[in-house]
């Protein structure tokens, strides 16, 4: 369970995984899906509730990119290096784009790990400007008023918006003999997971159900994905922590695996999900957890989600 995504597996698809390639890794030429993919499945994973001072970085170049006999990834390179002497506790994605007109240019997802050093966007801007027309065009004034762009994040919603719009759009302005990497991570980037469960088959399957209703609700329709989780032996889900953890609940409910004592529970379910465990309980005839689900509805923790 993570931050903003959920994932499961089955000892068979565990089992039946291949083992990662320990071949080099071979010449980027482009942004593939499968590597979109990994990008937003990273996003999902970082903990930015442990993170402040959240800050969209745009650095581009001015007309005379063309030029330069210095490759754009070292140009990068050394601006993350000086970012990093002048914010220790910063963490961050990178991810580069190719303008219409051949150019190069960065979109950088910062994040400050620890709350002491906030870092206002003010100072960040004046900083990154200097910095970055020292490296990358030091001759052009006009690159020093325009080559840098800072906003702002204040949600985890509006980083994924940044990314959805500038980060993670499909490449069709890269040069055709450009080659190196479209995107990376700081090594320091928090992505640990928030708690790991050991599910019993038949609890793995109600989740799987679960979460496939719960896709379906959102896209209104059946999806090729939600088809794909009728058989699936592995889910991977964006949804919060919070409905995570609530879909877990639901599924251990409802394949019958006894709770923690009724004076221990302390989050709510949904009512939607607390109805469909009613009648599953109803339909398996056990009563014991129609009486533990009526007992519940008087816990403040569940008057609260009840409603």
């Amino acid at each position: 369970m993570y931050e903003n995504a959920l994932t499961a597996a089955t000892t068979d698809h565990q089992s039946e995984s291949k083992p990662p390639s320990k071949s080099p890794r071979g010449t980027v030429r482009a942004f593939s899906r499968k590597s979109r993919h990994r990008l937003f499945r990273l996003l999902a994973r970082v903990r930015t509730a442990e993170l402040h001072s959240a800050a969209f970085l745009t650095l581009t170049y001015h007309y005379g990119h063309a030029n330069r006999s210095r490759n754009p990834q070292q140009d990068l390179r050394a601006f993350l290096e000086a970012l990093r002497r002048r914010y220790p506790t910063a963490v961050y994605i990178w991810r580069l784009e190719f303008q219409n007109r051949g150019a190069p240019h960065y979109h950088i997802l910062l994040w400050q790990t620890a709350r002491q050093a906030t870092v206002r966007p003010e100072e960040l801007s004046r900083w990154a400007r200097t910095a970055w027309h020292r490296i990358a065009d030091p001759d052009s004034e006009a690159h020093l008023r325009h080559g840098v762009r800072v906003d702002q994040i204040t949600s985890y919603r509006g980083a994924v918006s940044y990314v959805a719009k500038y980060a993670a759009k499909e490449e069709n302005s890269a040069p055709a003999d450009f080659t190196g990497r479209r995107w990376a991570a700081s090594s320091n980037l928090p992505t640990d997971p928030y708690s790991i469960h050991d599910l019993a088959p038949e609890t793995f399957h109600q989740l799987r159900r679960l979460a496939r209703r719960l896709l379906k609700s959102r896209a209104g329709r059946e999806t090729r994905f939600t088809r794909h989780l009728r058989q699936a032996t592995s889910i991977a889900i964006y949804v919060n922590r919070s409905t995570a953890e609530q879909l877990l609940s639901a599924a251990e409910l409802i394949s019958g695996k006894p709770p923690p004592p009724i004076e221990e529970q302390c989050r709510p379910i949904r009512p939607a999900l607390l109805e469909l465990a009613k009648r599953r309980a109803a339909r398996t005839q056990a009563a014991w957890w129609l009486h533990s689900i009526e007992e519940a509805k008087h816990l403040p923790s569940f008057q609260s989600g009840i409603a």
